[in-house]
């Protein structure tokens, strides 16, 4: 049984989140990761004192390099497909050739190509990326390497992880109406309020508003696998967990 009761003033999530977070920093990963993506956009003097002067000379040779290898892999043709391997059952022959036509329509609708090639780029330039598949309409969003949290960062099977984390910023208006959707209290929802905690952001870190309910907060979903080895998942701010524990029967992979 997982205790999701709070340590101090904050969740058991956030507290994971935080542990995770704190090895990130020590790995140096967000500023790496921020300065491998300048090189590769073409901003090598980033940081430089030099007195003002602009339009430093640059020889971009790191696009180029990074483009033919992360080319390379991408146009490998990827697709899902369905075999019987070494059955010869007609009624499943059948059966395989309506699920491949039924994948081919579903990766066609949801761009699963173009989404492939980015998470290859971003993978070649920060070292890893992934793509997390949130619904069985195969709907899927990229999610970068300073976003994601391990159980043990040693561990090289996705699958062999205790939990995973998945960082995100939100309006903190949409977090508090599915709060109210799945029932807190008030007093719990009025906790969940507008933060500046950006500095794990890669890229452009700014914010219209930071503040109060039109701002954005941390989201943390959390995935993990019960007794049965079906994945389980809730989601978090830093005080409240908004999505209590919820079960995918069936589901055995993080997906």
């Amino acid at each position: 049984m997982i205790n999701f009761k709070k340590s101090g003033d904050i969740t058991e999530i956030w507290r994971k989140y935080e542990l995770g977070k704190n090895h990130h920093n020590e790995q140096n990963l967000y500023e790496e990761t921020a300065r491998a993506w300048r090189f590769y956009e073409g901003d090598q003097w980033y940081g430089l004192n030099i007195g003002g002067i602009s339009n430093l000379p640059v020889l971009n040779f790191i696009t180029t390099l990074v483009n033919y290898k992360f080319i390379s892999v991408a146009m490998q043709n990827i697709r899902i497909v369905y075999n019987l391997h070494d059955s010869e059952n007609p009624q499943a022959e059948i059966i395989c050739r309506v699920l491949n036509k039924y994948a081919m329509r579903k990766w066609e609708s949801q761009k699963l190509d173009s989404k492939l090639w980015k998470a290859v780029l971003g993978a070649c330039v920060a070292g890893d990326e992934y793509l997390y598949f949130y619904n069985k309409n195969l709907d899927c969003q990229l999610i970068d390497n300073t976003s994601i949290y391990f159980a043990d960062e040693q561990q090289e099977d996705i699958q062999k992880q205790n939990y995973i984390i998945i960082q995100e910023r939100r309006p903190v208006a949409d977090i508090r109406r599915e709060a109210k959707k799945n029932g807190l209290q008030k007093s719990q929802i009025s906790m969940i309020t507008g933060d500046n905690q950006t500095d794990t952001i890669v890229g452009d870190r700014t914010e219209v508003d930071r503040s109060g309910e039109g701002g954005k907060c941390i989201s943390l979903l959390y995935l993990t696998k019960n007794e049965d080895g079906d994945i389980i998942f809730c989601r978090s701010t830093r005080n409240v967990i908004y999505e209590p524990m919820k079960t995918i029967k069936g589901l055995k992979l993080y997906p």
